[in-house]
């Protein structure tokens, strides 16, 4: 797995987050993450930790114990890595969206309304019979 293939990944669990965030936000990111197949397959857990921004993030909020199980631990690791990097994508992508809706509002906003358009219209009238 590469860098930009884990991104690319990052980007598509936080779409998918986004998209079906009205089932509830951290269920359906737990959920998400979880069915990843980084999560489920011990091959990618390495890549995950090497890839993430967030490769400590388990341990520095106290999500991740001590087990003698290697395989156990690098799968934590790389769930709460992974889900913190989707988590963070999320984040942006909410924030985009938001600002295009904005956008969009001030668009429809700065159309006048059919109520506003026949009284310019019946104006535009009267002049030309003055």
């Amino acid at each position: 797995m590469t860098y930009e293939e884990y991104t690319a990944t990052v980007k598509m669990l936080a779409e998918e987050v986004l998209s079906n965030v009205m089932d509830g936000y951290y269920e359906t990111l737990d959920e998400i993450v979880d069915s990843c197949e980084y999560i489920i397959y011990n091959m990618h857990h390495d890549y995950v930790i090497d890839h993430s921004s967030n490769a400590d993030y388990g341990v520095d909020c106290g999500l991740i114990y001590a087990t003698d199980d290697l395989d156990e631990l690098k799968q934590a690791y790389a769930f709460w890595a992974l889900r913190a990097d989707v988590e963070e994508k999320y984040e942006e992508l909410k924030i985009k969206k938001i600002e295009e809706l904005q956008s969009a509002i001030d668009e429809l906003d700065m159309r006048p309304s059919e109520a506003r358009i026949s009284e310019l219209v019946e104006k535009l009238d009267n002049l030309e019979m003055e």
